[in-house]
């Protein structure tokens, strides 16, 4: 019932039950998912409906569902539910963007960039504006995720300015040239410097 590109609001009818394709011998179903490139996947459960509380009411800004945020200050807490009461998933540290998944009262559920999900307080984050501008001082290998195994995404040339959003797990997040959200290895001391530097260097 839609087609790709689409913007759907509320209510909309994305599709109907069948069984068309490599699914002519399964009972009528619909499939349904949500993906973001690098990441894969995403639960689509927040997109679908809201978590059931004794107050439904969302007053979080929903516009932001699917996009990054981070974390204003020192130790706010990731729950597992959204409550200050619900138990304590992580202690974050300043600057950690997450992804905005879905919205409960006034908390966001988000994924941090290793996948660990869970609530934050929507007053307590920002918007992914940038923290600082950071040059290139050789080719440097950007990521897609925080992780030295992650797969390359763009190669850095050297004298390229991008703009830090963010920091998770020794890592930086950067939006490249190119206008992606990607990751390069954590400055020593960080932000010390304008210069990115990096123990790898690849063409």
């Amino acid at each position: 019932m839609v087609r790709r590109g689409q913007r759907v609001q509320i209510g909309d009818t994305l599709g109907f039950v069948g069984n068309t394709g490599n699914a002519r011998t399964t009972p009528p179903h619909l499939h349904y998912g949500v993906y973001y490139r690098g990441q894969g996947a995403v639960d689509p459960a927040p997109f679908l409906r809201s978590y059931e509380l004794a107050s439904t009411a969302v007053t979080v800004d929903r516009s932001l569902y699917g996009q990054w945020v981070r974390v204003r200050t020192e130790g706010i807490r990731l729950r597992e539910g959204p409550s200050r009461g619900a138990p304590i998933t992580a202690e974050l540290d300043r600057f950690t963007p997450a992804r905005v998944l879905g919205g409960a009262r006034d908390w966001y559920r988000v994924a941090l960039p290793d996948g660990t999900q869970g609530y934050v307080a929507a007053r307590l984050t920002e918007s992914l504006s940038a923290l600082e501008p950071l040059v290139a001082s050789r080719a440097l290998s950007a990521r897609s995720a925080p992780r030295p195994d992650a797969p390359q995404a763009e190669v850095l040339l050297a004298g390229a300015e991008v703009d830090v959003t963010g920091r998770f797990g020794g890592f930086i997040q950067v939006k490249s040239p190119s206008g992606r959200l990607l990751w390069v290895p954590e400055l020593s001391p960080p932000a010390a410097t304008r210069a990115i530097d990096s123990q790898e260097q690849e063409p």
